[in-house]
């Protein structure tokens, strides 16, 4: 399955969407349907790569929708206020993952258009300092949550803080996933064309549970929210 989307979905009001991901398919199509990997074998496998990296930018944009959007308030003092206060800070560095989503597709394409092997080797650079701290935003964002799990008397809140770790957990999964790829993409660690096509086809797969996995926890977490009035 492949499905691409366009930029990201960050506005604190409103949730991910399937709608959004099907309404970007064809503007990051067209946005993307001029560019060429650089082949330094031969033209066949040249025009597999082309392939894959259109693949990989299905998950990796896909990482754009993941990005938490939700506000919840406290009714109350005590530990729901606390609460409440744990959930906006965790916001705060989901807004702040949501620029950095961004960022590193855009280094991770001036990788893939980079005919200079030195201008190549920055934007790899750049996309990897960027992935750093990503990683480290969504180790901040889980802790946020974690501190929820140590209040009294708010368990409907510990109940969403355990599904926006399990949501975070395979959002970053899908990050490394998607990075490591990258990287033996442009360390060009593929042999044969034979073995890009098979570790394409085991990264597709992995992508695609970790997305389901993500997705199934944010539905919950959302579902949660309303019914609790949290």
């Amino acid at each position: 399955m492949e499905r691409s989307v366009d930029e990201h979905a960050t506005d604190s009001s409103q949730p991910c969407r399937k709608g959004k991901i099907t309404d970007s398919i064809s503007a990051l199509e067209a946005s993307y349907e001029g560019y060429r990997i650089e082949c330094r074998r031969r033209r066949t496998e040249c025009t597999t790569k082309g392939v894959v990296m259109r693949k990989i930018l299905v998950f990796a944009c896909i990482m754009l929708l993941l990005v938490p959007a939700v506000v919840l308030v406290g009714c109350g003092g005590g530990d729901t206020e606390q609460a409440g206060e744990y959930v906006k800070q965790a916001d705060q560095l989901a807004t702040e993952r949501g620029s950095k989503n961004t960022e590193i597709l855009n280094a991770w394409k001036a990788v893939r258009q980079s005919t200079d092997s030195t201008a190549k080797a920055a934007a790899w650079e750049q996309a990897e300092s960027i992935y750093s701290e990503m990683q480290e935003l969504v180790k901040k964002e889980k802790a946020e949550y974690a501190k929820i799990k140590k209040l009294n008397g708010v368990e409907d809140y510990v109940k969403y803080a355990e599904l926006k770790i399990q949501e975070l957990t395979a959002y970053d999964q899908m990050l490394k996933a998607t990075n490591d790829f990258q990287k033996k993409m442009y360390n060009n660690e593929f042999g044969s064309q034979q073995e890009l096509e098979a570790a394409n086809q085991a990264y597709q797969a992995e992508a695609n549970k970790l997305q389901e996995e993500n997705e199934q926890a944010n539905k919950k977490a959302e579902q949660l929210k309303k019914d609790k009035n949290l």
